[in-house]
Parts: C-alpha cells; structure tokens; sequence
C-alpha cells in the first residue's frame, strides 16, 4: 500500500471510491455529489490517497482549523476494509496534525455508525459537544 497525496488526475477515482464507500453505508451518494465533493478537497491543507497496486482504494480529506486538524472524510472501499487502510491514512494524518504542531484532530460522527466505533477503537474522545440541526 501507498500513500500520498490526492493531486487532480485523481479526483475521478476519488470520487468512485466515496460513492461506493459511503452508500455501503446507505448515505445516498451520486457520481456528481462525489465528484464535486472531491474537486472541493483538493484545496484542503491535507488530503491524502491510499493506493493498492495503482489503484486508489482509500482516501482522507482534512484542514486546519483554529488548533486542530479537522477529518472531513475518510472512506475506504468496502472489500479493503479490515486491512489497515484506514488505520494508515488516519496514522498519516496524525503525523501531520504533529508536524503542524496542532493541539487536536478533530471529527465528527455518528454514534450508531460502525465509523463511531472504529473511531473510538484509535483513541477518539466524545468532547461533550453534539451537533444540532433544526429544518428551514
């Protein structure tokens, strides 16, 4: 596995990967939602790839905020889940949360979402705070 960077050329296959990944969990994602969303993550402070044998099978998309690194997205095809790639991108990020000498890194989730989970299994801490919503 490789990991590096999210440059242009690979912002169609980014965007395959968030669909496939994020409907395996019933999110509702088109081509274009995809890649819209991908395009916009190119101009993120840090937004990484995983790939195996050439292929994109991963990915990370992150920024800085204040004192924090905030994971916007991480996804990983789901028949390459289970095989470290979501633990190396995250390790990747964390480096560089370190090297930019920031205090957190920062995310949001759902508490009944297997993510939920797996983010408490690498050291992630509910901070109190829950994200609200009211309908216009």
């Amino acid at each position: 596995m490789e990991i590096s960077k999210i440059v242009e050329r690979d912002i169609e296959s980014t965007a395959k990967v968030m669909v496939e990944a994020f409907n395996f969990v019933n999110q509702g994602w088109t081509e274009e939602d995809g890649l819209k969303n991908i395009e916009m993550i190119l101009n993120y402070d840090y937004s990484i790839k995983a790939t195996v044998e050439g292929k994109i099978v991963g990915f990370l998309a992150s920024y800085i905020k204040d004192d924090h690194l905030y994971i916007d997205e991480i996804a990983v095809l789901p028949k390459h889940m289970g095989k470290g790639i979501g633990k190396e991108l995250w390790k990747n990020a964390l480096e560089f949360a370190r090297e930019m000498k920031l205090d957190y890194v920062k995310l949001i989730a759902d508490p009944k979402s297997d993510a939920y989970k797996w983010y408490s299994q690498i050291g992630f801490k509910e901070t109190g705070w829950v994200e609200m919503s009211l309908e216009a």
